[in-house]
């Protein structure tokens, strides 16, 4: 499966739709869900970013394909085409009152309670984070990649990818804490898996990639341009988008381009419904089978240790000789097992054999439960001390 920037490359470089209307399936959710927040709630404003965006990303294509992680270029981009929706139409601040009426109604539970006040502030902080760590979180909880996956993405190990995502995860926890929104790591880890990214509306996909290929189609049917993009925003904020799209591209001499992306658009929305499904499917295969990879890697990781620690057992029993050197004439030998485990380093490593046969025998369960750290390490630690 081709990567992002192996499909913006094939787009730049052969100007194939299909190559991009993939990246816009893969990046929709993420584009309209920032836009989203951004802009408190509006759904037709975040469908309008996110066409801007990847009109953006469509214009730019053969430069943008340079770009090793597309998902930060693409979440920097909707920051900036919410600033400037913001700024063409501030009447929509309106609608977030609605958005919050509707969620009292709801009766929102504990999850959906963090979530509202994560919500606001989450972008906002997200922008103060460095580069580096605003990857790592969009990577980790925005696309819900593996670890083994971060690390082949950002070219580092898996293990230097968790510690990456961890730190990040702790910078992002301590920023958030100086907005007033507390919370441990754990639990800012499962709201961001579960909220950040929500479904697009059914049927933007395809009118995004039509009116993305009029945009493209612009600016290299016009010489010079014409047109800015925050012109091109003014207009498509309207929600109208077949009707923003051909204002658009009349002011820049290509009107009759525009109705034919529109036909194209609403003739696909039936297909692109359809699709949906089976895309979604597809991606929950994806996140299914990337789970069993890190499960396989992590009990292929325990398993290691464990046999590390035999040898360590093995080679601290060999020590024992029998009765103490310092003993009376006479003493009877102590037994194998007692010696043993009065050596210190011996029971130092039956102990972490233990926890690490803990950690592969409930793995599964761990997970399933969605238990933090801080939950395993007390069930195992309540588990080892009655084995001792």
């Amino acid at each position: 499966m081709h990567n992002d920037t192996e499909l913006l490359r094939c787009y730049a470089e052969e100007k194939s739709e299909a190559a991009f209307a993939e990246i816009v399936r893969r990046q929709l959710d993420l584009v309209y869900s920032a836009a989203l927040r951004r802009l408190g709630g509006d759904a037709h404003g975040a469908a309008d970013v996110a066409q801007v965006v990847f009109a953006r990303l469509a214009r730019d294509a053969t430069r943008l394909s340079r770009h090793t992680v597309l998902t930060a270029w693409l979440y920097s981009a909707t920051r900036n085409a919410a600033v400037d929706a913001i700024r063409a139409d501030v009447r929509r601040q309106r609608r977030e009152q609605e958005a919050h009426t509707m969620q009292t109604i709801l009766a929102p539970g504990p999850a959906d309670a963090a979530w509202e006040k994560l919500r606001p502030v989450l972008d906002a902080t997200l922008d103060e984070l460095a580069q580096v760590d605003r990857e790592a979180v969009l990577l980790r909880f925005f696309e819900q990649r593996g670890f083994a996956e971060i690390g082949a993405t950002l070219r580092v190990s898996e293990d230097a990818a968790r510690m990456r995502v961890e730190r990040a995860l702790e910078k992002l926890r301590g920023a958030l804490a100086r907005r007033g929104v507390t919370s441990t790591g754990a639990a800012l880890g499962v709201v961001l898996a579960n909220q950040a990214v929500g479904a697009a509306p059914a049927g933007l996909a395809g009118t995004v990639v039509a009116a993305a290929g009029a945009a493209s189609a612009a600016v290299v049917g016009v010489a010079g341009g014409g047109a800015t993009m925050a012109e091109v925003f003014t207009f498509m904020s309207t929600g109208k988008i077949a009707v923003g799209v051909a204002i658009v591209c009349a002011a820049v001499g290509i009107g009759s381009a525009v109705y034919q992306a529109g036909e194209v658009a609403r003739a696909n929305e039936t297909v692109v419904a359809l699709q949906r499904e089976r895309t979604a499917a597809e991606a929950k295969a994806a996140a299914l089978a990337a789970q069993v990879r890190e499960s396989e890697a992590s009990a292929r990781a325990v398993a290691e240790r464990m046999a590390g620690l035999e040898a360590q057992l093995a080679a601290a029993k060999k020590t024992v000789v029998g009765a103490p050197a310092n003993a009376a004439p006479g003493t009877p030998r102590a037994s194998v097992t007692g010696l043993s485990w009065d050596n210190p380093g011996y029971a130092r490593a039956y102990i972490e054999k233990h926890r690490a046969g803990l950690r592969l025998r409930f793995g599964p369960l761990y997970r399933a439960l969605n238990l933090s750290p801080e939950q395993i390490a007390k069930f195992e630690s309540t588990l080892t001390e009655g084995q001792q």
